[in-house]
């Protein structure tokens, strides 16, 4: 399994995961992942850019910046996973002042053509 599939393995444990011990553990795994084991490296927004790139979603769509943030905001705050539709598009759109149905059609947008085209 290379890095990029046990960062994804990872962060979909966190996603799946009900008990409060192994989303931090999972949480702290995810981090050192996004950092490299080395806290200067890289900003853990950036290696989620990367890492999309690396999937093959286009970083020009608008829907890229909108899952960046939502990959930040989930890691930072599990409600999110639990609550897109309520929760976590309504927060997007209010940080990239448009609405939430535009954010979450920008993301499925971004999905669909990482999913079509990308590697």
């Amino acid at each position: 399994m290379n890095l990029l599939e046990k960062k994804v393995e990872a962060v979909m444990r966190l996603c799946v995961s009900d008990n409060e011990k192994d989303r931090d553990r999972i949480r702290e795994e995810i981090r050192q992942y996004l950092i490299h084991f080395d806290p200067g490296k890289m900003d853990p927004e950036q290696e989620i850019r990367r890492i999309l790139l690396e999937l093959g979603a286009p970083d020009h769509l608008v829907g890229h910046p909108y899952v960046v943030q939502a990959v930040m905001m989930c890691l930072e705050n599990r409600m999110y996973i639990d609550n897109i539709t309520f929760g976590l598009y309504p927060q997007l759109a209010a940080k990239f002042d448009t609405t939430a149905s535009r954010v979450e059609r920008a993301m499925r947008h971004l999905i669909e053509v990482t999913w079509t085209r990308g590697d």
